[in-house]
């Protein structure tokens, strides 16, 4: 929602990618932090961080790719 209320619906692709990655990332490491010390807050947020980057994807048609094909 941020993204788009200050980039418009023209964002650059190089830039959504790196917001995708970055948000996967953040949620990654909330994942992570349950080795740590379980809370039920990390695995919500972790959720929530996923969802909002599939979203930010699935807004701006961004091809991300995790692997490469063979």
């Amino acid at each position: 929602m941020f993204l788009i209320v200050f980039l418009g619906e023209n964002m650059d692709e190089t830039l959504g990618i790196f917001v995708f990655y970055l948000l996967i990332l953040f949620a990654l490491s909330s994942f992570s932090l349950l080795f740590y010390r379980f809370d039920i807050v990390f695995i919500i947020v972790g959720i929530i961080l996923i969802v909002i980057a599939f979203l930010l994807k699935f807004e701006f048609n961004l091809r991300v790719c995790f692997w490469k094909k063979p």
